[in-house]
């Protein structure tokens, strides 16, 4: 399908969404050979697939001369740039995130029944108060999104989902915005997170540090 989604959030931010229906090798098509070489080494056909849609996304976003290096958190950073990243894949899309100005975190999830095996691990006794008896799946989702979305904004392992990224209390629509807060060592940093439902089965969270 291709780009389903560019969007500049503000004059530092940019949002975008890639839909993948293509094959790996159509989506080598557009890329360059050293960006194909770069991305032989995943070998796993599901992995190398996602490798390629965000690099391919990522062209789109800001440009083929741009590098991507994790650094050993598992944090992707551009290598001589400006931009903060972040990014998610959930079964046909990836999501990326960049800003010039904030650390950024995105996730993205397809909505499924599975949620609800991991309730207890990230879900905090003060946040059951949030979820929408009527749509609970999307409510639940929302909040895991917006966990992922906290834990790749502060870029660092060994945090808690349940205890340590927090949710406020917010009123569940089709897309809005909520504020998330990271708890760690005696600190407390507060992120403004967007959410919006897509095509009725995913999830998509983005945010950034105040």
């Amino acid at each position: 399908m291709g780009l389903y989604l560019k969007r500049n959030l503000d004059s530092y931010t940019i949002l975008g969404v890639w839909q993948v229906a293509e094959t790996n090798e159509e989506l080598e098509v557009f890329l360059t050979a050293d960006q194909i070489f770069e991305l032989q080494k995943y070998k796993n056909p599901k992995r190398r697939k996602e490798k390629l849609a965000a690099r391919v996304l990522l062209n789109k976003l800001v440009g083929e001369k741009a590098q991507i290096f994790y650094d050993r958190n598992g944090k992707p950073h551009l290598a001589f740039s400006p931009y903060s990243i972040s990014i998610s894949h959930s079964k046909d899309y990836v999501a990326i995130v960049l800003s010039l100005k904030s650390n950024v975190g995105v996730d993205i999830q397809y909505m499924s029944d599975k949620i609800y095996r991991v309730v207890p691990r990230f879900l905090h006794d003060d946040e059951y108060q949030n979820i929408n008896p009527s749509f609970p799946d999307h409510s639940l989702h929302v909040h895991w999104c917006a966990k992922e979305a906290l834990y790749k904004i502060h870029g660092k392992k060994q945090l808690n989902f349940a205890n340590q990224l927090r949710v406020e209390p917010f009123r569940l629509k089709d897309e809005g915005k909520i504020k998330g807060k990271i708890l760690n060592d005696n600190e407390q940093k507060e992120c403004e997170l967007n959410y919006s439902s897509m095509d009725d089965n995913y999830m998509l969270v983005w945010g950034a540090t105040n």
